[in-house]
């Protein structure tokens, strides 16, 4: 990609991010120069989230394993996804993501792993979503003895990563990283 990504934790968790986002509302406090990056930025979330660039991304993004400090070979990993509210969104945001990924790093497509099996939008608008057990609306493939590279498009406060990485673990993935398009900022 054009920028390396940046290293960071969640939870003891290691993690890495590419673009730092910086939410609509915030708009009012940047600089005409710092607004045009941002409105790219955004530009770039909004068209992968649209299912427009999950390839060209997947691609770029998988020529950048070494950069994750996969320790074992690539060959032992798998890549999964957060999945998104429900099935249609998730295949349209990740699916192409992950076989362009997968292809050009060489670890295994761990796209079926983790599976919406319920409607979370339903849920977002019924209750506070900060409210929300993500773990009631998921379902998990085998992942013992495997190693976890677990991607979603942006993370804001990582509760979610966190709550499916603890129970990736608990299921008996050996380790589990965190992968994100982008990390959520905001100005001050």
């Amino acid at each position: 990609m054009a920028i390396d990504s940046t290293k960071f934790t969640i939870d003891n968790f290691d993690c890495f991010f590419y673009y730092q986002y910086f939410p609509v509302k915030y708009d009012g406090d940047a600089t005409s120069e710092q607004l045009n990056i941002i409105r790219q930025i955004r530009k770039l979330v909004f068209n992968f989230k649209d299912g427009i660039t999950g390839s060209e991304i997947g691609y770029e993004m998988g020529e950048d394993v070494y950069q994750y400090d996969l320790n074992q070979p690539r060959s032992s990993w798998y890549l999964c996804i957060i999945p998104a509210s429900d099935p249609d969104k998730t295949r349209r945001r990740f699916k192409n993501f992950c076989e362009s990924f997968c292809q050009k790093s060489n670890l295994n497509n761990g796209f079926n792993l983790i599976c919406t099996n319920s409607e979370r939008d339903e849920l977002k608008k019924a209750i506070d979503r900060r409210n929300i057990d993500i773990l009631s609306s998921i379902s998990f493939g085998d992942v013992r003895n495997k190693r976890i590279l677990l991607f979603d498009d942006v993370v804001t406060t990582g509760r979610s990563f966190s709550k499916i990485a603890e129970r990736l673990i608990e299921l008996g993935a050996i380790e589990v990283k965190g992968l994100f398009l982008a990390r959520t900022f905001h100005l001050k």
